[in-house]
């Protein structure tokens, strides 16, 4: 049985007419008719009571109706399905993500992806993003939310530039200026995410600091933003992180402008070699979502 029986059952059933039925499919009636029979004889069972004045269903055929129908349905949505996930609007897209990325525009960029692409199925997780590489290349992944980190392998689209802040205690001596240099950090414990939790960041920090007089008496290295924040509201010391770590207003810490003023560049990834019209329809949606942000920075 193909599928085409059933459309040419189907179409006789609706109409009761098999030259009517004949002339919808754009097929000759003595066809049409030897089609029915094959499929009668195939199924064991009358579908049908001609007589020369009229066509009508019979019991098994009111039944066989029902599930053509469905099956009829069940194939067209498979086919749907398969040209939706080519155009990259269906399908599961599995993201990991820096966690400073959830402070800032990330959820707006999820939130757009998933009212334009209800059918895609995102899986989004946080990961430190020295894993981003070797997610990516084991294939757990589709595309990362990281920072640059230049790779043959992997293709990058530019999100956004996030300069590096102040983070103080509200009652610190330095908290009532809007800017601060980094020289006046003067020897002050400092706060940082860990070397192995993002090498990047800690170096940006480090060389920031040594470079311009800031050597600080201890460093304390922490595994997670929220950590960093907690002791600076502890008063164990201060940190310079991502202006994003802002969307966080933890009580008890201030952030104020650096300088000078360095920035760190978020991006996108993925395989060079996996570029999946999923993939590409969450970048588009990204770029969109960046446009709009800066448009009404503009403003």
């Amino acid at each position: 049985m193909e599928l085409r029986h059933l459309r040419y059952f189907v179409a006789v059933a609706e109409r009761l007419h098999f030259a009517r039925a004949a002339e919808a499919l754009d097929t000759a009636q003595p066809s049409l008719s030897l089609q029915i029979r094959q499929l009668e004889d195939e199924i064991g069972a009358r579908l049908f009571d001609r007589t020369k004045r009229s066509v009508r269903l019979t019991d098994a055929g009111r039944v066989f109706l029902v599930d053509a129908r469905r099956t009829l349905a069940a194939a067209d949505d498979a086919v749907r399905h398969v040209h939706e996930a080519a155009d990259g609007t269906r399908g599961e897209l599995r993201i990991v993500f820096i966690g400073g990325a959830m402070m800032r525009r990330l959820p707006a960029v999820l939130r757009a992806y998933r009212r334009m692409y209800p059918n895609v199925l995102v899986h989004a997780r946080a990961l430190p993003y020295p894993q981003h590489a070797a997610a990516l290349a084991a294939g757990s992944v589709d595309i990362a939310w990281g920072i640059t980190a230049p790779n043959p392998l992997l293709e990058e689209f530019k999100l956004t530039k996030d300069p590096l802040v102040a983070a103080l205690p509200t009652k610190h001596a330095l908290a009532h200026r809007t800017t601060i240099r980094v020289r006046d950090l003067g020897t002050q414990p400092l706060i940082t995410i860990s070397q192995a939790a993002s090498p990047l960041l800690y170096r940006e920090t480090l060389s920031l600091c040594i470079a311009n007089g800031y050597r600080p008496d201890h460093i304390e290295e922490v595994g997670e933003e929220i950590t960093v924040l907690g002791f600076v509201a502890s008063e164990f010391g201060i940190a310079v992180a991502p202006r994003a770590w802002q969307a966080v207003r933890f009580p008890g810490v201030v952030f104020r402008a650096l300088l000078p003023h360095v920035e760190i560049q978020e991006v996108l990834s993925w395989p060079v070699d996996r570029s999946t019209p999923l993939v590409r329809s969450f970048v588009d949606t990204a770029a969109t979502v960046m446009r709009a942000a800066e448009a009404a920075r503009a403003r």
